[in-house]
Protein backbone atom coordinates (compact mmCIF):
# COMPACT_ATOMS: atom_id res chain seq x y z
CA UNK A 1 0.00 0.00 0.00
CA UNK A 2 1.45 3.36 -1.04
CA UNK A 3 1.25 6.28 1.33
CA UNK A 4 1.07 9.14 -1.17
CA UNK A 5 1.12 11.69 1.65
CA UNK A 6 4.63 10.58 2.58
CA UNK A 7 5.78 10.02 -1.00
CA UNK A 8 4.79 13.55 -1.97
CA UNK A 9 7.21 15.03 0.59
CA UNK A 10 10.15 13.99 -1.60
CA UNK A 11 8.71 14.52 -5.06
CA UNK A 12 10.86 16.44 -7.52
CA UNK A 13 8.79 18.60 -9.84
CA UNK A 14 9.74 21.34 -12.26
CA UNK A 15 7.41 24.17 -11.30
CA UNK A 16 7.20 27.61 -12.87
CA UNK A 17 8.35 30.43 -10.60
CA UNK A 18 4.94 32.13 -11.02
CA UNK A 19 3.21 29.20 -9.28
CA UNK A 20 3.32 29.43 -5.54
CA UNK A 21 3.10 26.55 -3.14
CA UNK A 22 0.32 26.10 -0.61
CA UNK A 23 -3.39 26.68 -0.44
CA UNK A 24 -5.68 29.33 -1.84
CA UNK A 25 -9.18 29.10 -0.45
CA UNK A 26 -12.60 30.62 -0.10
CA UNK A 27 -15.32 30.07 2.51
CA UNK A 28 -19.07 30.42 1.98
CA UNK A 29 -20.64 32.91 4.41
CA UNK A 30 -22.73 30.32 6.26
CA UNK A 31 -19.74 28.35 7.51
CA UNK A 32 -19.36 28.62 11.28
CA UNK A 33 -16.29 30.38 12.67
CA UNK A 34 -15.09 27.31 14.61
CA UNK A 35 -15.27 25.15 11.47
CA UNK A 36 -13.46 27.80 9.44
CA UNK A 37 -10.78 28.05 12.12
CA UNK A 38 -10.33 24.27 12.13
CA UNK A 39 -9.99 24.13 8.34
CA UNK A 40 -7.38 26.91 8.42
CA UNK A 41 -5.49 25.09 11.17
CA UNK A 42 -5.59 21.85 9.21
CA UNK A 43 -4.28 23.50 6.03
CA UNK A 44 -1.43 25.09 7.98
CA UNK A 45 -0.56 21.69 9.47
CA UNK A 46 -0.49 20.09 6.01
CA UNK A 47 1.86 22.80 4.74
CA UNK A 48 4.18 22.31 7.73
CA UNK A 49 4.07 18.51 7.94
CA UNK A 50 3.71 17.48 4.32
CA UNK A 51 4.03 19.42 1.10
CA UNK A 52 1.79 21.46 -1.17
CA UNK A 53 4.22 22.28 -3.98
CA UNK A 54 1.59 23.41 -6.51
CA UNK A 55 -1.14 25.80 -5.45
CA UNK A 56 -4.47 24.11 -4.81
CA UNK A 57 -7.71 26.05 -4.57
CA UNK A 58 -10.07 24.87 -1.80
CA UNK A 59 -13.68 25.99 -2.13
CA UNK A 60 -15.39 25.43 1.23
CA UNK A 61 -19.10 25.25 0.51
CA UNK A 62 -21.89 25.57 3.05
CA UNK A 63 -23.70 22.44 1.88
CA UNK A 64 -24.65 19.07 3.33
CA UNK A 65 -23.17 17.33 0.30
CA UNK A 66 -22.10 17.86 -3.29
CA UNK A 67 -23.35 15.97 -6.33
CA UNK A 68 -21.27 14.16 -8.91
CA UNK A 69 -22.27 14.14 -12.57
CA UNK A 70 -24.13 10.89 -11.89
CA UNK A 71 -26.04 12.55 -9.02
CA UNK A 72 -24.18 10.63 -6.30
CA UNK A 73 -23.87 12.51 -3.00
CA UNK A 74 -20.27 13.12 -1.96
CA UNK A 75 -18.35 15.18 0.59
CA UNK A 76 -15.88 16.59 -1.94
CA UNK A 77 -15.14 16.99 -5.62
CA UNK A 78 -11.63 17.19 -7.05
CA UNK A 79 -10.92 18.91 -10.38
CA UNK A 80 -7.57 18.77 -12.13
CA UNK A 81 -5.82 19.10 -15.45
CA UNK A 82 -3.27 16.50 -16.36
CA UNK A 83 0.35 17.53 -16.53
CA UNK A 84 1.19 18.24 -20.16
CA UNK A 85 4.83 17.31 -19.59
CA UNK A 86 5.15 15.43 -16.29
CA UNK A 87 6.93 16.26 -13.97
CA UNK A 88 6.88 19.85 -15.24
CA UNK A 89 4.04 22.17 -14.32
CA UNK A 90 4.02 25.65 -15.81
CA UNK A 91 0.41 26.72 -16.29
CA UNK A 92 -0.89 28.66 -13.29
CA UNK A 93 -4.41 28.68 -14.76
CA UNK A 94 -4.60 24.90 -14.45
CA UNK A 95 -4.13 24.48 -10.71
CA UNK A 96 -6.27 21.77 -9.11
CA UNK A 97 -9.48 22.60 -7.25
CA UNK A 98 -11.21 20.89 -4.35
CA UNK A 99 -14.81 21.67 -3.51
CA UNK A 100 -15.60 20.57 0.05
CA UNK A 101 -19.01 20.38 1.75
CA UNK A 102 -18.70 21.79 5.28
CA UNK A 103 -22.16 22.29 6.75
CA UNK A 104 -21.20 21.49 10.34
CA UNK A 105 -24.76 21.21 11.64
CA UNK A 106 -25.12 18.16 9.39
CA UNK A 107 -21.55 16.83 9.53
CA UNK A 108 -19.27 16.18 12.48
CA UNK A 109 -15.93 17.94 12.30
CA UNK A 110 -14.07 14.62 11.99
CA UNK A 111 -16.22 13.75 8.96
CA UNK A 112 -15.39 17.06 7.30
CA UNK A 113 -11.68 16.56 7.99
CA UNK A 114 -11.85 13.00 6.66
CA UNK A 115 -13.40 14.27 3.41
CA UNK A 116 -10.67 16.91 3.22
CA UNK A 117 -8.00 14.25 3.78
CA UNK A 118 -9.48 12.05 1.04
CA UNK A 119 -9.54 15.02 -1.34
CA UNK A 120 -5.92 15.84 -0.51
CA UNK A 121 -5.04 12.19 -1.13
CA UNK A 122 -6.28 12.69 -4.70
CA UNK A 123 -4.14 15.84 -4.92
CA UNK A 124 -1.08 13.83 -3.88
CA UNK A 125 -1.92 11.07 -6.38
CA UNK A 126 -2.19 13.77 -9.04
CA UNK A 127 1.22 15.17 -8.02
CA UNK A 128 2.77 11.70 -8.19
CA UNK A 129 1.04 10.96 -11.51
CA UNK A 130 -0.77 7.95 -10.05
CA UNK A 131 -4.12 6.82 -11.48
CA UNK A 132 -6.90 7.70 -9.03
CA UNK A 133 -8.12 4.10 -9.18
CA UNK A 134 -4.82 3.17 -7.50
CA UNK A 135 -5.14 5.97 -4.97
CA UNK A 136 -5.51 4.44 -1.50
CA UNK A 137 -7.88 6.36 0.78
CA UNK A 138 -7.21 4.01 3.72
CA UNK A 139 -4.72 6.47 5.24
CA UNK A 140 -7.44 8.98 6.15
CA UNK A 141 -7.84 7.72 9.72
CA UNK A 142 -4.09 7.73 10.41
CA UNK A 143 -3.68 11.24 8.93
CA UNK A 144 -6.59 12.46 11.07
CA UNK A 145 -5.02 10.93 14.20
CA UNK A 146 -1.65 12.48 13.34
CA UNK A 147 -3.32 15.90 13.03
CA UNK A 148 -5.14 15.47 16.35
CA UNK A 149 -1.87 14.60 18.11
CA UNK A 150 -0.31 17.74 16.64
CA UNK A 151 -3.19 19.88 17.91
CA UNK A 152 -3.02 18.39 21.39
CA UNK A 153 0.68 19.20 21.81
Amino acid sequence: MRNVWLESKNIQLNISSNIKSGFDYGFDKGIKKDVKSEMLSFMKWIEITYSVPITIWIDFQYKNYLLTRTKKRVGFRFYWNDFVDYPSFYNSTEIPIIELAVKADSWKLDEILTSFIEAMTYYYCWLLNIDFIDCDLEFADSILEEYKKYKNN
